[in-house]
Parts: C-alpha cells; sequence; structure tokens
C-alpha cells in the first residue's frame, strides 16, 4: 500500500474515511458512490467494516489483517445472528480452493486475535459452524411457561440477580447442573483440578435453592433436564434481570437450539462428550468478564 494512503486511511473518524475513498476512486466520484460505501458499512462493537474497500477501522484508524480472514469476517457479519456452517465458509471465503477444518480454524483463532475483545463475539457451534453474536440483540420473551419454574421475578433469589463482591468471603464458584451424578462429579473434577471452586447441583430447582452469597462465575448447564429444558430456564433468568453466563453442555443438541442458545447470550454451547480444553476455556472467558479481581489468575490457566 502507499505509504501516503495509508496515512490518510488513519485519520480519525468514518468522515475522514470517505475522504480517502473518494481519492482511491477518483476525483470523479459521486455522492451516489459515497453514499454506497456508507450503506455497505457494517459495524459492531468499535469496529467498522468496509467490504468493498477491504477495510477494517477500529475507532476510525486501520487493523491490518490477512485476505482471508477478512473474508471471514465479511462472511460471519452478512449473516449476523444465524449459524454459518462450514460449507457456507468454504463458499464464501475459498470458493474454487478446497480447504480442510484446520485451515477454518486457523482463521477464525487469527480473526479472534485481530479482534480483541470483540473476538468473543464469534461463538463455536461444535460440528456445525461459527456464529458471529450480535451485542445489541434483544432475546424474545419467553414463549412457555412451565409451572415447576419461578413464574415470578420475585422467586429468584436476591444472590442470583446481583454482581460478584470482591469483598466477599466466599469464592467465586462455578455452578454445574446436571441430571446425571456421574458426569456432575466427572466435570466438578475437572473445573476443581483447574483451580476453581465447583458447586454442583441435580437440577435448576436445587440451584435456585441453595443459600449463596454471591451469583456463580457461570453456570455449566445441562440443556436437557427432566421436567425442563436448560434453555428455558435460561429465558426465565433474562426475563428476570439474572445475568449469569452460561455455558450449555448437551449430547443431544440440534443446530435451532445452538443458536437459540448463543443468540440469547450464552457463552458457549458445548456437545458431549466435553473437551476437557473448550469447557475450561469458556469457563475461563466467563470468569474474566464476571469477577475483575481474578483476570489475571484466570488468564493464566
Amino acid at each position: 500500500m502507499d505509504p501516503s494512503r495509508h496515512k490518510q486511511r488513519k485519520r480519525n473518524g468514518i468522515g475522514a474515511e470517505m475522504q480517502t475513498y473518494q481519492i482511491e476512486i477518483g476525483q470523479g466520484s459521486t455522492q451516489t458512490d459515497l453514499l454506497s460505501v456508507q450503506k455497505e458499512m457494517m459495524e459492531f462493537g468499535r469496529y467498522r467494516v468496509l467490504p468493498a474497500s477491504r477495510l477494517l477501522l477500529c475507532c476510525g484508524e486501520e487493523i491490518p489483517i490477512g485476505g482471508r480472514a477478512f473474508d471471514l469476517l465479511v462472511a460471519l457479519l452478512r449473516m449476523r445472528g444465524r449459524l454459518v456452517d462450514k460449507n457456507e465458509i468454504r463458499n464464501s471465503v475459498w470458493p474454487s480452493i478446497a480447504v480442510d477444518e484446520s485451515n477454518i480454524r486457523f482463521q477464525i483463532a487469527s480473526l479472534r486475535r485481530v479482534l480483541g475483545p470483540e473476538g468473543d463475539l464469534i461463538k463455536t457451534i461444535p460440528g456445525r459452524g461459527y456464529l458471529m453474536a450480535d451485542p445489541d440483540f434483544v432475546p424474545d420473551p419467553p414463549l412457555t411457561q412451565l409451572p415447576m419454574m419461578p413464574t415470578s421475578h420475585s422467586e429468584f433469589p436476591t444472590w442470583l440477580k446481583g454482581h460478584y463482591e470482591p469483598n466477599s468471603a466466599d469464592e467465586p464458584y462455578v455452578a454445574v447442573v446436571d441430571d446425571d451424578a456421574t458426569i456432575l462429579d466427572s466435570l466438578a473434577g475437572l473445573i476443581r483440578c483447574a483451580g476453581f471452586r465447583a458447586e454442583t447441583f441435580l437440577s435448576t430447582r436445587a440451584f435456585l435453592d441453595s443459600e449463596q452469597a454471591n451469583p456463580p462465575i457461570c453456570i455449566v448447564l445441562d440443556a436437557w433436564l427432566p421436567g425442563q429444558g436448560g434453555l428455558n430456564f435460561q429465558d426465565k433468568l433474562l426475563s428476570a434481570g439474572a445475568y449469569v453466563p452460561i455455558i450449555f453442555i448437551s449430547g443431544h443438541a440440534d443446530i435451532a437450539m445452538s443458536v437459540r442458545a448463543i443468540k440469547n447470550g450464552a457463552t458457549e454451547f458445548l456437545t458431549k462428550p466435553v473437551r476437557h480444553e473448550d469447557l475450561l476455556n469458556a469457563i475461563t472467558t466467563a470468569a474474566v468478564a464476571s469477577v475483575p479481581p481474578y483476570i489475571e489468575q484466570y488468564q493464566s490457566l
């Protein structure tokens, strides 16, 4: 790239970017050209993406990004809020090249590194594909009211609707909810070996009835539970104003279930048998967001 053009692109503000774009397409460019650029511009978090001019901007400054990673970002943004399967990714990013899954994973990892904190918006749906979460997404009210679940916001314990208090004597913990005692013990052992405190529950009712000083770092929640599902429990938490990160685990998940969970704010949706690394990475992500005093400790895991 011409250094003078790069310098122009680093001016702050999209207005300056429009000026730079006008210079690049020529002095004969029209207002229609500029409006076209603004129309195609996609925004998320601190970033603006201009596909035609292949620019990724953060606070008005151009961010270096590889060609494949840029194409991947555009593909995810154009289908924001829904699952993008691996075939769709191949057709968008490598239309005439045969690539294996490891190449896709490498580009996803590269893209997440470039985006920094916003990289967490790219969610992995194991065995299916990827989803770009919409940070402005407002979940629809739950459609189903199950009689065995709380129907009044006041029935949720107050500790669940608060935030972790750094001065609390209680150590931050991960709540694990699964009706299979064997899986429950296995997950709790893994979590404790990684340095986290784990509290286990055989049902969401048992979790709600427990007496805690603080909400958990996150809830590792089986998507399929007797009597009611984890997704319905997630709906209830959201409608009650209890914004606790949830990591779903399931042995019988479908695409619609995975997408619904992620769009409603789930940190991750993992399929059983759960890979230890995937679970611990998801818990670490939730810990960094939920418990500021423990950021350095958990990021080192």
